[in-house]
């Protein structure tokens, strides 16, 4: 095994690109959120060379960087049109302009970017330099610091929560919903571990 200190920086980067992913749907609609997660390989080829470094060729580089460029187009193709399916939350950002909005969205992705690539390249290294390490003893160990960050800044929040849990406890179809996501959540986590 490895020592559960050693899994503190990627717990820790795990735990702030979820945050991001959620925050930076105040900013940007969902569809624009999930087509621009889907080029994560140029922020993963980025981290890899700085955590590996591992050398890319710059046929590599510019595979990533086309489907970007995609999204980008897609992206501002579609605010032409002035389509409001999927808009982000209203109340969040009401006193935004639209460049403030841009830019708080585009914000929010880099550090999504940074921290999701930093996890997976810190995981994978954390394999090649424990070999005996589990995928069970990484999804645990990287869960139960994840599990602590979480915690300390829940206090921080405790009325947000407190109102949250009383929405669900009246609600049962909010409940309902809250534990298939946390299963589903749990599943997606351990497919994650598996394939890394």
């Amino acid at each position: 095994g490895a020592p559960i200190t050693s899994m503190a920086a990627f717990a820790i980067t795990n735990e702030a690109s979820t945050w991001a992913s959620y925050e930076m749907l105040k900013y940007m609609a969902f569809p624009v959120q999930v087509m621009a997660k889907s080029v994560k390989m140029l922020p993963g080829m980025l981290m890899s060379r700085f955590v590996s470094g591992t050398q890319y060729t710059w046929l590599q580089y510019s595979q990533a960087v086309l489907p970007f460029a995609c999204v980008v187009i897609m992206n501002f193709s579609d605010d032409s049109r002035g389509s409001p399916q999927g808009m982000p939350n209203p109340a969040a950002s009401e006193n935004m302009s639209v460049t403030q909005k841009i830019g708080m969205g585009a914000l929010m992705l880099a550090f999504f970017f940074v921290c999701n690539s930093f996890t997976s390249q810190w995981q994978a290294a954390h394999y090649k330099k424990h070999p005996k390490l589990s995928q069970a003893q990484m999804m645990l160990g990287g869960n139960m610091l994840g599990f602590l960050v979480t915690a300390g800044t829940a206090a921080a929040a405790r009325s947000k929560i407190r109102a949250s849990l009383a929405i669900a406890a009246a609600e049962p179809a909010v409940a309902s919903r809250i534990l298939c996501l946390g299963f589903v959540y749990a599943v997606g986590q351990f497919c994650i571990y598996s394939a890394i």
